[in-house]
């Protein structure tokens, strides 16, 4: 039902800037965009921003088909923020503005017939934001936040004449369908922010309310409120280390909330080592479009579940971080081993029904666990390598079955500049291994497993006229990923079934120019 982006990036410039730059994709993807940044009179600046992406949808076998597996889509969209600072206070306005228009054409009714239902699915979002924030003599900072989001779907379907070229909407009053939601949600904490101080402390509040209503959705409105208070506190008894401890409380207007306990711990034995571990409870009540609203997009079809129940969790990790570099600042190397563990007690995740038909479900007890590693090495200032390791544990509790996952995924990046001639180059690859599938193939969810693969990006840049201009192009998808099998006995279609996972390999390019 839309989202409301609670962090934004604040303007740094005092002066004049502006960009613009277009894409295209082998697969039919042609995007625009553009930005300026306005100084105004004081401390004041405005931004503003736009833009067109399209898709011209997307098939394996595309010759002669209506009924893509990935539909036509296209968004226009513009931003507008507005930031003043007078004394100690600071405020941020932001607006956001969004259209989209899926089309999902249909195929012949029959082999005979000149005719084809087609859906077109179109979106609006309005989403503004309001951010106030003040320091008091450094030793207080005040943070207030309000936002609203404004969301609307309609569904109309078409009845269209393959043969004249022509539609008109279809009497039928079933297929159609207007959606709509609001959220309003403010968050305000009030901090102290003493440098030295052993201790420091954190109080805030956050309150949410949001709405949906339509022809789909019991007694064709719905709402929920949650409302939520919370704190925490820094013991800081040397300079290398802290602690923190937190609690959350909350009231659910549809379920019931339990407290949220939560505690982070930070040592720093030195510039070079860093170390960081925490653990929290976790509760998630369902979204209004998790429950109830239809969602359409380019490759999924996904259905709200009105019976969906909150989820209970418990979250911990625990990661450290060593960096290193030669006297000269020429050679580096980062170095970060982690470890995570995550048990969900119906747990909100997708099924798929059949084909990109997606629907939410609640797993009984979902547990992960694994050990990620990750290595970066720069060579000032021509080379970067990245790599990564990670392993993941999963399991799965059902009505009646547990199923264990192991899921290997590695990382390997690298990039290429050379300043002289303003050229670069990047290549990225990932495997991903076996991965489990959730499916609803009837009343019951069932488990099965996606099939591993290979993914490789690659792409180089050009700089030029004094780095204004700047001209990439490369390829996605290089081992050409489409649909990933789906195996098991619990399987779709009683034991196998396919996910479109990308639209194949394809080439882009894009042009950038900056002020």
């Amino acid at each position: 039902a839309g989202a409301i982006n609670l962090i934004t990036k604040q303007p740094e410039k005092k002066e004049w800037d502006a960009s613009a730059q277009v894409f295209y994709e082998s697969v039919g993807v042609f995007n625009a965009d553009a930005r300026v940044q306005i100084p105004l009179q004081g401390q004041q600046t405005l931004s503003l921003s736009g833009g067109r992406n399209f898709f011209d949808g997307w098939s394996p076998e595309e010759v002669g088909q209506r009924d893509l597996q990935w539909n036509q889509k296209e968004q226009v969209f513009g931003r507008a923020a507005y930031q003043r600072k007078q004394g100690p206070w600071r405020l941020n306005y932001e607006l956001r503005l969004f259209e989209e228009l899926i089309k999902d054409k249909g195929d012949r009714r029959s082999a005979f017939s000149n005719y084809a239902f087609d859906n077109w699915f179109t979106t609006y979002r309005f989403d503004n934001q309001v951010r106030l924030d003040r320091n008091f003599n450094d030793r207080y900072k005040l943070d207030v936040m309000a936002a609203y989001n404004w969301f609307r779907r309609d569904n109309v379907q078409y009845n269209r004449d393959l043969v004249n070229v022509s539609q008109e909407i279809n009497p039928d009053p079933t297929p159609h369908d207007t959606t709509h939601s609001t959220l309003f949600i403010s968050r305000g904490t009030l901090s102290t922010m003493l440098k030295d101080a052993v201790w420091n402390y954190q109080v805030g509040y956050e309150a949410s309310y949001e709405t949906g209503g339509g022809k789909r959705i019991a007694g064709n409105y719905q709402f929920i409120g949650d409302y939520a208070l919370f704190g925490s506190v820094q013991w800081k008894p040397i300079a290398s280390f802290s602690l923190q401890p937190g609690m959350r409380i909350s009231y659910n207007t549809a379920y019931t909330a339990q407290p949220v306990p939560s505690v982070h711990a930070a040592w720093n034995p030195s510039e070079k080592w860093q170390v960081r571990a925490s653990y929290a409870r976790g509760f998630r009540a369902p979204s209004i479009k998790e429950l109830h609203i239809e969602f359409i997009d380019a490759n999924h079809n996904i259905v709200g579940n009105p019976e969906l129940q909150a989820e209970y969790a418990h979250h911990a990790d625990f990661s450290a971080e060593l960096k290193l570099q030669d006297d000269r600042g020429v050679h580096s190397l980062k170095i970060k081993p982690g470890l995570f563990f995550n048990q969900l007690d119906n747990m909100i995740e997708l099924a798929q029904v059949q084909g990109s038909q997606f629907s939410y479900v609640n797993i009984i007890q979902a547990t992960t666990a694994g050990a990620q590693l990750e290595l970066t090495y720069g060579i000032h200032p021509d080379f970067n390598f990245t790599t990564g390791a990670t392993y993941l544990y999963q399991s799965y509790l059902l009505a009646d079955q547990h199923a264990d996952f192991e899921s290997p995924e590695i990382r390997f990046g690298f990039e290429y500049w050379r300043p002289s001639k303003r050229f670069g180059f990047s290549m990225n690859y990932k495997y991903a291994g076996r991965t489990p599938q959730l499916t609803l193939p009837g009343d019951e969810v069932e488990l099965s497993s996606m099939d591993d693969f290979h993914w490789l990006d690659v792409s180089a840049t050009q700089k030029f006229w004094g780095d204004k201009w700047s001209l990439t192009i490369g390829g996605r998808n290089l081992f050409d990923v489409q649909n990933l099998n789906s195996n098991g006995a619990a399987g779709v279609h009683g034991g196998g079934g396919s996910v479109p996972m990308a639209w194949g390999s394809s080439l882009f390019s894009s042009l950038k120019w900056n002020l």
